[in-house]
């Protein structure tokens, strides 16, 4: 290859939007929650803080977000896309709910709750647990071996956090799936239990 076939090789490679796709999502970094929603006790990243993460790094790689309200037969979403500077666009789908008797501040944050998801999955980030949208879901019960008994609740949730399952603050309803599993094995059982001892 001569020196002008590999620069033409090069120059075509950076401006390919399947490459600065791949480099871009490759290049974005987890999100932490910085939110709680009260009323569920859920953390989750705010639209405003998502975006300041994701903006940057797909600026950097000649992408833009976009994202179009969209409505039909009493659904409001939102279609969600990433446009590169050659005008290719990678379109990431739709996601819709239904908005037959929410009143305009719902809709609203119903739209908040969609573009954040909606971003999230396009630009392959997790945030830590985010539920804050999930107002169908139970509210979390302690699991079995320490409900009702407060010192075995507490010494669970010491041990949990020493082992840095929770966070200072957080009880046994904020543990993820795998930690739920594991304060129901029989030696983290033990451990509580001498614990308390």
């Amino acid at each position: 290859m001569t020196k002008k076939e590999t620069t033409t090789a090069v120059s075509q490679e950076q401006t390919n939007p399947y490459f600065d796709l791949i480099a871009a999502l490759s290049s974005m970094e987890n999100v932490g929650a910085n939110r709680i929603n009260p009323a569920f006790k859920a953390r989750y990243v705010s639209l405003d803080a998502l975006l300041d993460a994701v903006k940057p790094v797909l600026q950097a790689h000649n992408l833009a977000l976009v994202q179009v309200l969209e409505t039909e037969e009493g659904k409001v979403g939102v279609s969600t896309s990433l446009l590169h500077t050659s005008g290719h666009l990678f379109a990431f789908g739709k996601l819709m709910v239904k908005a037959d008797g929410l009143t305009a501040q719902q809709v609203g944050g119903c739209l908040t709750y969609i573009r954040r998801q909606s971003i999230q999955t396009a630009c392959g980030i997790s945030v830590d647990l985010d539920l804050d949208g999930n107002d169908s879901a139970p509210k979390p019960q302690a699991p079995q071996p320490y409900l009702g008994d407060i010192k075995y609740e507490q010494a669970a949730i010491a041990l949990l956090i020493s082992k840095t399952w929770l966070k200072p603050g957080q009880t046994l309803t904020d543990l993820t799936y795998d930690g739920r599993a594991i304060i129901k094995d029989q030696a983290f059982i033990q451990a509580v239990r001498n614990a308390v001892k």
